[in-house]
């Protein structure tokens, strides 16, 4: 796993980007330290009051130094954050092709905002991976090492001082910051976890008269999360202190050092000054390591989790099973239940849906009706059985390709009913968007509204009634070109008479597709040329 998760790491940076950064990075602490080096000699030089032509040589590094550190400074700020940008859009890409491959979850709204959550704090680690943990780790390593290559034939002792400060600022962080994050963490998720749990039983203990029980339940969360952050404030302010006083102490040895240097004549006083204050500058890169460390830690965990997701459901070739004129659709002793061990929504289901052919299925409420559309579409994985297509069991991403679904809870983005349909079929023209919405009974109201197919529908659809924003959902999938539909309850809503003419209309339109209409109304009984197929409750 540990060379998965270094491949994960990898893949998700520019090199050439990043390397560039590094250089800038490095090129600004080198700059820096040359300006107080620079400084130093200046200021020691002029101290001896020398003619004024040769202080002109460390005028001009000071200049220099200045101007580089600007420079240098600049370009890494520029690149770090075009490398920002450049994670940021891969990390998202990366957490929306997780999140559709997962959503939604059994455990309803709960275990969806924990694995949302889970996700957004994996992108935040992996975005900070580079930009506030190698970046900052960079210069201080490269430093470390010139400055004691630079110093070792003069004072052996003072150049390897440096080495074990740096070692301390790795390591102390790196030892004690895992316990202190899981506390963190799990104080956040139990905080999380009492949030959405009052939201989604509000109703019922309101009703009940307990909310006031769980508010207060929820502030005694919030008061173990704030006190979880007082301690993790105060654990950091004794690490940072304690490493403050290394370097601190490392200063003074390494200024006792060199002054015995001096004292012996191996070195002169002035170079003994530019060492002193090069090295200060040499201390400075080295303060913000165990932030980068703590970056560093979060980031390996978050990729070492998005590594586990990925190696638990990898992209498999499909594996052909049946001859080759196997059905359309077929599913196999297919078992499902919502909790593990649980009473089974569906047990054993089994039936084919050959090339061309229209099933409805029906049931009573509770049936498990819209939960087999989620099995077939692979939002949800069976617990036991199978489900192929065209002979051929799939990933989900590729079992979604063969499917134009409309199913409940499908989601309308605020934008315009032109922008809807383009992100669902974006090869789709004008013409073929009012034929959808023709089939779907709804051409006459888009036609109503001021800008045609340009109006705005408000945050999911919020413009339209429900039986309206049922329809517009038939005409997305009517729309995507697609072996199989699937349409889940689409009549709600809706009279008889339209009921009706909506259902023929769409075995119309979908003459050369394989259909499966999931409803429990009624009117549809006397609908011909289809087949039926009844879901028993097994509670």
């Amino acid at each position: 796993m540990t060379l998965t998760t270094a491949k994960t790491l990898r893949k998700r940076v520019p090199l050439k980007l990043l390397a560039a950064a590094l250089v800038a990075s490095i090129g600004a602490a080198v700059s820096e330290m040359g300006l107080m080096g620079g400084a130093a000699a200046l200021i020691a030089m002029a101290a001896l009051h020398p003619p004024l032509y040769t202080l002109s040589l460390y005028v001009t590094l000071v200049r220099s130094a200045g101007l580089g550190r600007a420079l240098f400074r600049y370009g890494e700020r520029y690149l770090s954050h075009q490398g920002a940008f450049h994670l940021l859009t891969l990390t998202h890409r990366r957490l929306y092709e997780e999140a559709e491959n997962k959503l939604p979850l059994r455990g309803g709204q709960l275990a969806q905002g924990q694995y949302l959550q889970a996700l957004t704090q994996q992108g935040e680690a992996m975005r900070d991976w580079y930009l506030r943990g190698i970046l900052p780790l960079a210069a201080p390593l490269f430093l470390t090492v010139a400055w004691a290559v630079w110093l070792w034939p003069t004072s052996p002792a003072a150049a390897f001082l440096p080495i074990l400060a740096l070692t301390g600022h790795l390591l102390l962080p790196w030892l004690v910051g895992k316990s202190r994050n899981e506390t963190e963490t799990e104080a956040l998720t139990a905080y999380r976890n009492a949030i959405l749990g009052i939201m989604a039983g509000r109703d019922e203990l309101t009703l009940a008269g307990s909310l006031s029980f769980a508010e207060n339940k929820l502030y005694l969360v919030a008061a173990q999360v704030r006190r979880s952050r007082e301690i993790l404030a105060r654990q950091r302010n004794r690490r940072d202190g304690f490493l403050h006083w290394l370097r601190a102490l490392t200063l003074t040895a390494v200024f006792a050092l060199l002054m015995g240097e001096v004292a012996t004549g191996r070195l002169g006083s002035v170079s003994a000054a530019v060492f002193v204050l090069v090295f200060m500058g040499l201390l400075e890169t080295m303060a913000p390591l165990p932030t980068a460390v703590d970056k560093l830690r979060a980031g390996w965990t978050a990729a070492r989790n998005l590594a586990e997701k990925s190696s638990t459901s990898p992209e498999k070739e499909a594996v052909a099973i049946c001859s080759p004129k196997a059905p359309t659709l077929e599913v196999n002793d297919l078992t499902f239940s919502y909790r593990q061990g649980g009473v089974p929504l569906l047990k054993n289901l089994s039936f084919a849906l050959q090339s061309g052919e229209k099933i409805i299925i029906r049931g009573e409420s509770g049936s498990g009706k819209t939960t087999l559309a989620y099995l077939l579409l692979k939002l949800w994985e069976a617990d036991q059985g199978h489900i192929y297509l065209e002979g051929r069991e799939l990933s989900p991403g590729a079992t979604r390709d063969y499917w134009a679904a409309a199913v409940q809870g499908g989601y309308i983005f605020n934008a315009s009913v032109r922008e809807n349909f383009q992100r669902l079929c974006p090869n789709a023209a004008e013409k073929d968007m009012w034929r959808a919405l023709e089939a779907a009974c709804l051409a006459a109201v888009i036609k109503k509204f001021p800008q045609g197919l340009d109006t705005a529908l408000g945050e999911n659809g919020g413009r339209l009634s429900g039986g309206e924003r049922g329809r517009l959902l038939v005409a997305f999938a009517l729309c995507r070109e697609a072996p199989l539909l699937i349409l889940d309850e689409p009549t709600v809503g809706l009279d008889r008479k339209t009921a009706t003419k909506l259902v023929q209309n769409v075995l119309v339109a979908a003459k050369d597709k394989s259909l499966l209409l999931v409803t429990h109304d009624q009117t549809v009984l006397n609908i011909g040329g289809v087949s039926f197929f009844t879901l028993a409750s097994q509670k």
